[in-house]
Formats: structure tokens, C-alpha cells, sequence
């Protein structure tokens, strides 16, 4: 009787573990998300002043805020500003919404 009860909460934690891997991988692929948008943010002089302690946790929160003069929302999450939609988003897994009509 003792090793059934002790069994239970193991298989619920081994149940369990698939979901927060999965949820571990999200949140992983998300900060390397905002760490390139930040990168490319500097990169291109596009910050606005702010700093990035900031700008992570807007990014991390999956506040929806987009940045001024976006025209494509990445499946990264992330947003850029292009001229024409040839090679957007190519680094970032594509695009995955146009935001210019």
C-alpha cells in the first residue's frame, strides 16, 4: 500500500515533465527571440532611447506592442521594417503577419 502512494505522485510528476519541457522550450526560443530583436534594434539605431532591461521585459511579457514604422511581424515574434517583403523575416523563421495593408 505504502509504495502505491508513494508511485502516484511520482507518475503525475513524470506525466507532467512533457509539459514543462515543452513550456521550458517556449520560453527559450522566446528570450533568444527578444535577444535578436534587440540586436538588430542596436544594430540598425532603432531603440528609441530605451534600454534593455526594458525592452526584455516588454518582449518577454508578449506584450503586443508594435514598434513605430513595423510593416511585418516575424514568427520569431519579433518586427521589422522593410521596403519591399523579398527576404523578410529570413532569420527570424518568416513572416508571419504583413502589418502595411
Amino acid at each position: 500500500m505504502r509504495a502505491s502512494l508513494f508511485a502516484l505522485p511520482t507518475l503525475v510528476l513524470i506525466a507532467a515533465a512533457p509539459t514543462f519541457a515543452t513550456a521550458q522550450t517556449a520560453n527559450n526560443d522566446r528570450m533568444k527571440a527578444c535577444a535578436s530583436q534587440w540586436s538588430d534594434m542596436k544594430a540598425k539605431g532603432t531603440t528609441n532611447g530605451q534600454n534593455y532591461r526594458d525592452f526584455s521585459k516588454s518582449c518577454l511579457s508578449g506584450a503586443s506592442q508594435v514598434p513605430a514604422g513595423a510593416t511585418a511581424q516575424c514568427k520569431d515574434g519579433s518586427y521589422i521594417q522593410t521596403a519591399t517583403h523579398q527576404g523578410a523575416c529570413s532569420r527570424h523563421g518568416g513572416v508571419a503577419k504583413w502589418l502595411d495593408g
